[in-house]
């Protein structure tokens, strides 16, 4: 998350206000190669971080992929 904070024309919504959850939106406001290639390493190594806990820990983890 620190990462997609930092990327230029990106913002980031997030909400941990309830301990145990996070919900996050990231939000690209101008598109770029670099910016692109990026984000999707970056979506890549979040969703294989999460669908691991998922799969060793199924009652307490959960992810759930919203997109536009």
């Amino acid at each position: 998350m620190q990462l997609l904070s930092q990327v230029k024309d990106v913002t980031l919504d997030a909400d941990k206000s309830s301990r145990g959850n996070l919900a996050f939106c990231v939000k690209v406001l101008k598109s770029s190669p670099e910016n692109e290639e990026y984000l999707k390493c970056i979506g890549d190594f979040l969703r294989t971080g999460f669908e691991s806990l998922q799969k060793e820990f199924p009652e307490n983890v959960r992810l759930r992929e919203l997109t536009n």
